[in-house]
């Protein structure tokens, strides 16, 4: 499965440091707001844009998503909260206007394959190699009829068992970012990392598209590395509560292996 070229950005650019919306951007719970992936990445590609003392990569990425980010031009704000050689802190705000709607806390660590150089590290268990690749599975459509714009910027390939049509509460899926998110430069392993990660399964998964609505307030990745591959893999695991709450988890995995954890809290209501 070859990645298509040429492709239309989600976001292209205005006037300043605005990024303006597509189509692409709409999120599947309300018809006049962005998609929370396309909110993650817009925050990672903030982080990632403050330099650094050193060398260094995220390692941990927490987002909270506290308002309805609308279909409206875009801006980032970024400050350094802790700056050193070996850690760096940066929070990052996603502005629509003059109001916040989303912000993220990245943690970056420093790279130095000098510290374990000629150490033998503990062999990889049988749990954190890859799953199936995504020649061996299915594409599966995503969102309620497969066809959202924001769901078609992304080649999938389930490699879990799933039979079509019918409930279930832990899938394993790969996913291909094929939509730069910007216009004019390529979309970072990090920002990818990011905006995928938001496509951890739903409650609405188990629940039903139509009925439900499940967005997430928040999501956290730990990363013990980047993504080497365009294609990321993600094991999902879902948890509902009778109170209306639920949790999504997922291993993330590319090509190579096991590379982080994420975590999703959902709030879930009905049409």
């Amino acid at each position: 499965m070859d990645a298509p070229t040429d492709l239309a950005p989600v976001y292209t650019r205005g006037e300043g440091d605005l990024l303006v919306p597509s189509s692409r951007a709409q999120g599947p719970w309300h018809p006049a707001s962005q998609h929370g992936g396309w909110i993650a990445g817009l925050l990672a590609r903030a982080a990632e844009a403050v330099p650094t003392a050193q060398p260094m990569r995220p390692a941990r990425f927490t987002l909270e998503l506290y308002r309805r980010c609308p279909k409206v031009p875009l801006h980032t704000t970024s400050e350094v909260l802790r700056e050193g050689r070996r850690l760096q802190v940066v929070d990052t705000v996603l502005w629509a206007g003059e109001v916040d709607v989303a912000r993220a806390r990245t943690v970056k660590l420093r790279e130095d394959a000098a510290v374990l150089h000629g150490v033998e590290l503990p062999p990889v268990p049988p749990e954190d190699r890859a799953p199936p690749t995504p020649a061996e599975g299915i594409e599966f459509p995503l969102g309620p009829d497969g066809s959202m714009d924001f769901f078609d910027c992304f080649s999938t390939s389930i490699v879990s068992e799933y039979a079509d049509g019918e409930p279930s509460d832990h899938i394993t899926c790969w996913y291909r970012l094929d939509h730069p998110l910007v216009e004019g430069e390529p979309t970072s392993p990090f920002v990818r990392l990011a905006a995928t990660g938001d496509m951890a399964m739903s409650a609405t998964w188990w629940l039903g598209w139509g009925s439900f609505s499940a967005p997430n307030v928040d999501l956290t990745i730990q990363s013990l590395r980047l993504p080497d591959d365009p294609w990321i893999a993600l094991d999902c695991k879902v948890r509902i509560d009778p109170d209306g709450s639920a949790q999504s988890d997922a291993v993330i995995h590319d090509l190579n292996g096991r590379l982080g954890h994420l975590m999703k809290s959902l709030l879930v209501d009905s049409f």
